[in-house]
């Protein structure tokens, strides 16, 4: 039987892209997720030891984090959580591509594991390859979750693809869709604040509702 347990964690990677090789400075805020909600790791020592590694997370340690990542990984194997949070180190260390491979593997395993497609997307973002992480985010969009705020990460990381593309008719009208599935909590004022800079950045900028 698959074990599932909540934790007190809510842990966000809120990444402002600054692409010293292109124009992008200031852009939109991103989502990057390692863990949200329930933990379903089912071998308790994996468990103990994927925890231990959230702490580092928190205390912005991700190379100490990635080793007890690697070592849940080693007690439990092939874990779509685990699998996910040892890409999330990667991506924002500065190494998205191997942190794709994580995420890719992690989907693999679970198609439905939405964390994944919202890691995915942003760090997709991050190298500016902008279509692929429309196609990954909008593939989590598809998938089956009544989880409205793992919805919310997908709008607003989709909403960067598109801000970062200068396509910001579109990225507003993400944002909102953000704004609709967040509630009223850290993502929705991640989404307020992405508004203000599509604003900002618009020719024109277009009227609110």
């Amino acid at each position: 039987m698959r074990l599932k347990q909540t934790v007190p964690y809510y842990i966000v990677f809120i990444t402002f892209f600054i692409c010293a090789s292109c124009k992008h400075k200031n852009a939109a805020p991103s989502i990057d997720i390692v863990l949200r909600g329930n933990l379903e790791i089912s071998d308790k020592k994996a468990r103990a030891i994927f925890e231990r590694g959230l702490r580092f997370i928190e205390e912005g340690d991700y190379g100490t984090a990635r080793k007890r990542f690697f070592e849940a990984n080693r007690e439990c194997p092939n874990n779509p959580t685990i699998l996910n949070a040892i890409g999330s180190t990667f991506s924002q260390t500065g190494n998205p591509d191997l942190g794709n491979t994580y995420f890719e593997r992690a989907l693999k395993i679970d198609s439905n594991f939405i964390n994944s497609y919202a890691n995915f997307g942003a760090s997709l973002n991050l190298t500016m390859r902008l279509d692929e992480a429309k196609q990954v985010l909008r593939l989590g969009l598809a998938r089956d979750s009544k989880d409205s705020s793992n919805r919310s990460l997908l709008f607003l990381n989709l909403a960067n693809s598109y801000f970062l593309n200068k396509e910001y008719d579109s990225a507003l009208e993400f944002i909102d869709s953000t704004k609709r599935n967040a509630g009223h909590g850290r993502v929705y004022n991640l989404a307020l604040q992405a508004q203000s800079e599509v604003n900002i950045r618009m020719p024109q900028p277009a009227t609110r509702r």
